[in-house]
């Protein structure tokens, strides 16, 4: 399943559920002021709207309990279609403006078995205060009725009342009073039925009301942390503005009226807000859209929409209600224009195969549909009611549903992009190692400027291959890398599962550091020596020549930085210490050892006895008068040449310390001793000839 086919079947289902409620089979309606309901079950039937011809009688509130002959003589004025607006109405050839009173009066003839259900009636908002009276007993009010604007206050008040009959009829009194909008009348209908099913039905709208307003609430500030989180995505502000004064308009205009809330609301306030969401709501739309397909929607129409809607917003902050409610029809034929201007440009950006354009379509025709819907029902040609809200909630679906496609594409590329990011990272970690980075305190390679530098104490390691110009001289340039690469691949995680990093390649060599422990450093060396011997033991099969390597370590204050220039940079280490420590390499081929370390290496070992050594002596290095004590590490030989070592150490050591005394003549006589147990020891071989020669290495 496509994301497209996934949308329309969501989509469905939405409109289904939206679609629930609506209107169901031909309800009686009044006559003549009389509504006959005496073949009406309330229990089977439902609950019925009292539409239809209502008794209306203008500029005159008739009174509750007045004299019953009095009252037999008037006749109304006319008889008036409810739910309307009076201004259609013609009384003596002259239609009725919006501004005044009057009162409407309706007989219901109720069915004989009327006093087994509890009846109610619920109101809505009418044109713009009334009284309501049942069988001459005041039942409801809203605002306060009166003769002129001085008189009378508005307000929009939702409510249901319990009702009793008397001799099988109700007689319903409405008053109504208008001077501050352009209509007035009773242009919602009344609802009567039993008062469970009455208000179970109220609080299932109110419920819905609160589900649709708190899904618009939280989908609003959800995009605004879109927004915050990614400033560069304006469609998710717009989204945010967008869907929050829809959650606005509902609480102003839904069954969880904002009067409810605040009873003492202005009701000025309450008008202009519901208006100025209509006006807000269609820039927001089409900065929206615009957004997301900037090559569809032209420049010029979007800003002449968006400024004539900020207009006509304006208008309720500086206008008196009767003028600025007036101007409401010419809003929505500009409206009209705009939304045949978001088609188009939708049709196009679907033909485009824009990522969006389909949902974005449905959801603007739903939101089309439902608001023609609303218009009709407010202009009374249509008696289905208000469903743009609803309509609304499929459309911000939509959009939603947009939105996310368009994170969802941006993470999936997010995630390729941090793939790719991550392959870069690791080429270039072969290159810088990862180590560098952290102790440079950066992140990424990136984040490196030429001069970054650093200071710490770490051992430092020389590796290299004994007598590698013989071997190399003896293969091809391409065996010659092969053998490298050979070679490198077998120590180079050694290093690094003793927590230490290659610095350099130097052909045939390494220099590697180690920054935790001087432990790391001398356990490194000497399983790469184990490893040379199996290593060997490879080549010796396919008869190769056997390898050996010496190493060298010291440990001192290394400074670690970046040199070079703006387009060229290199990362080193920079210190006296990795000198001494290259120079130590150089002395194992000298003393015929495999590992030498200087005595701050070992110094800096905590337990001593974990290592097998003996002291080479002292040494000087280039540039310096103070010397440095040497030793050798031997664990890397094989077991029975280290029990030898071991053995013949004590005068081995004897040796040296009256070789440095340049007492020759006793240093001789403990090398000897050594040669006598241990013959193979060149290193002793080595200190006897120079004891014999009395010269120092």
């Amino acid at each position: 399943m496509n994301k497209t086919t996934g949308f329309l079947l969501l989509l469905i289902l939405l409109c289904a559920f939206v679609s629930c409620g609506g209107p169901s089979s031909p309800e009686p309606s009044a006559r003549r002021g009389v509504l006959d309901l005496t073949d009406w079950n309330f229990e089977k039937d439902g609950n019925i709207k009292l539409n239809g011809e209502w008794e209306f009688y203008w500029q005159k509130f008739l009174e509750p309990q007045p004299d019953k002959d009095k009252q037999l003589q008037q006749k109304p004025d006319l008889y008036i279609k409810v739910p309307s607006v009076w201004n259609k109405a013609v009384i003596n050839g002259k239609p009725l403006k919006g501004s005044g009173y009057a009162t409407y009066k309706l007989t219901i003839l109720l069915p004989g078995n009327i006093n087994e259900v509890p009846l109610a009636i619920r109101t809505r908002d009418e044109s713009t205060s009334y009284k309501l009276y049942a069988n001459d007993k005041l039942l409801a009010e809203s605002g306060t009725v009166g003769y002129s604007i001085y008189s009378y206050s508005p307000r929009y008040k939702h409510l249901v009342k319990p009702l009793q009959p008397e001799n099988g009829k109700i007689v319903l009194l409405m008053q109504i009073a208008n001077f501050h909008y352009q209509k007035g009348g009773m242009w919602e209908s009344l609802l009567l039925g039993s008062e469970e099913k009455i208000t179970r039905k109220t609080y299932s709208y109110f419920a819905l009301d609160l589900l649709v307003f708190g899904a618009l609430f939280l989908m609003s500030f959800y995009h605004l942390a879109l927004y915050i989180l990614r400033p560069d995505e304006r469609s998710a502000l717009y989204f945010f503005f967008l869907t929050l004064i829809i959650a606005v308009r509902i609480l102003f205009r839904s069954e969880m009226s904002i009067d409810t809330l605040i009873p003492n609301i202005n009701f000025h306030f309450h008008v202009a807000v519901e208006y100025m969401t209509v006006y807000l709501s269609v820039p927001l739309f089409m900065m929206f859209l615009h957004n997301l397909f900037n090559e569809t929607f032209r420049d010029i129409p979007t800003v002449v929409i968006i400024a004539v809607s900020a207009l006509f917003a304006l208008t309720p902050v500086v206008l008196p209600i009767r003028i600025f409610t007036s101007l409401i029809r010419l809003y929505q034929l500009i409206a009209l224009l705009a939304v045949i201007f978001i088609i188009q440009g939708l049709i196009a950006a679907v033909v485009k195969r824009y990522e969006g354009a389909v949902p974005a379509l449905a959801g603007t025709i739903v939101l089309v549909l439902t608001s023609i819907n609303d218009v009709l029902y407010t202009s009374n040609i249509l008696n289905i009611g208000e469903m743009a809200y609803l309509g609304l909630l499929v459309f911000v679906f939509c959009q939603a549903f947009i939105l996310a496609l368009k994170f969802s594409r941006a993470f999936r590329s997010i995630e390729k992009l941090s793939g790719h990011l991550k392959e870069i990272n690791i080429a270039n970690s072969r290159l810088i190692p990862r180590e560098m980075l952290s102790f440079l305190n950066k992140k990424s390679i990136v984040d490196i400027q030429l001069g970054d530098h650093v200071e710490q104490n770490m051992c430092v390691m020389f590796a290299d291959i004994r007598n590698f110009t013989a071997l190399s001289e003896s293969m091809s340039p391409e065996d010659n890398f092969r053998f490298i690469n050979s070679y490198l691949s077998r120590i180079g995680p050694i290093i690094s599962a003793e927590k230490g990093f290659i610095d350099k390649y130097m052909g045939d060599g390494i220099m590697a550091l180690f920054p935790n422990k001087a432990e790391d450093a001398i356990n490194a060396a000497v399983r790469m020596q184990r490893e040379i011997i199996k290593y060997n033991q490879h080549r010796q099969r396919l008869n190769y020549r056997p390898v050996q390597a010496g190493i060298g370590i010291h440990a001192g204050s290394l400074m670690l930085g970046t040199v070079g220039e703006k387009n060229r940079m290199d990362a080193t280490v920079i210190s006296d210490s990795v000198n001494l420590s290259s120079r130590i390499e150089g002395l194992t081929k000298f003393y015929n050892v495999q590992i030498i370390i200087t005595s701050n290496v070992l110094d800096a070992v905590h337990n001593k006895a974990a290592f097998s050594y003996r002291q080479l002596g002292h040494v000087k290095v280039k540039g310096k008068t103070k010397s440095v004590t040497i030793y050798e590490i031997y664990d890397g030989y094989p077991p029975e040449k280290q029990a030898l070592i071991s053995q013949t150490r004590k005068d081995f050591e004897n040796g040296i310390e009256y070789f440095y005394r340049s007492d020759f003549r006793n240093a001789a006589v403990y090398f000897q001793k050594v040669l006598n147990l241990h013959p193979q020891d060149k290193t002793a071989s080595l200190f006897l000839e120079k004891a014999a020669a009395r010269q120092l290495p």
